[in-house]
């Protein structure tokens, strides 16, 4: 396929390639929900509690990877120039296989792969540690 038509499909198709990358991202988020709810070390068995207790995190891991991801999509050389600047040279294949054109497939697949990669972010991986707030002691009263 001639690649000016592969971004005249894909200007066509913009909703359904977001559409398509919000699916793989909920498809990989939804693993590893089930896999913390099925773990026997876990106490909350519920998908809906480990849900409730990673929202933000989960939320927060959708933008990142969206926002990345919109970006990689209008700049497609973006991922071989910033190999680059790290001193790391690629092949002709390479670069052809990382500047992909963007179709609804190639999208869902990327927001697999992004919410895995995200995953190992700290911030964005582990639960925050807990605070212990104790209430201030009572003021011993004065006789």
């Amino acid at each position: 396929m001639n690649p000016s038509l592969a971004v005249q499909l894909a200007g066509k198709q913009h909703h359904f390639i977001v559409a398509l990358f919000v699916v793989g991202y909920l498809l990989h988020a939804g693993l590893q929900v089930d896999a913390i709810a099925r773990a026997k070390n876990n106490p909350l068995n519920s998908r809906m509690h480990v849900i409730a207790q990673n929202w933000i995190r989960m939320a927060a891991r959708l933008f990142v990877s969206l926002m990345l991801f919109l970006w990689a999509w209008h700049n497609p050389s973006l991922v071989p120039t910033l190999l680059g600047y790290f001193g790391i040279s690629l092949g002709a294949g390479a670069v052809a296989i990382l500047t992909i054109p963007m179709s609804p497939p190639v999208s869902g697949i990327f927001g697999f792969a992004s919410d895995s990669l995200l995953a190992y972010i700290p911030i964005l991986k582990n639960a925050l540690p807990a605070v212990d707030v104790a209430p201030n002691p009572p003021e011993a009263s004065k006789s």
